[in-house]
């Protein structure tokens, strides 16, 4: 009885369980969990649908003056022109 015993435990040991596993945002996926990034959770697809994300490149804003803010424009008075700070100096 002895060996029995033994051979079950091993055999439930070496089976993973459900809901074990965890991916880097934390979520189950033997239990049908995704990380969603629209909503920023973990969730299955047949109960809750994700979003899609809308990309924006870098680049593709502009303010009022037409400086591109994601790549570090902004507008400088004195200058009258959009430029970075760490590439010139804008004098108020």
């Amino acid at each position: 009885m002895s060996l029995l015993f033994n051979l079950l435990i091993a055999t439930a040991a070496a089976s993973p369980v459900v809901g074990g596993d965890r991916d880097a945002h934390g979520c189950i996926p033997s239990a049908g969990y995704t990380w969603c990034e629209s909503t920023q959770q973990c969730q299955r697809s047949w109960e809750q649908q994700c979003p899609a994300v809308e990309k924006r490149a870098v680049g593709g804003d502009r303010d009022a003056h037409g400086c591109i803010p994601s790549a570090g424009y902004t507008w400088c008075e004195s200058t009258q022109k959009c430029q970075r700070s760490w590439e010139e100096q804008c004098d108020a």
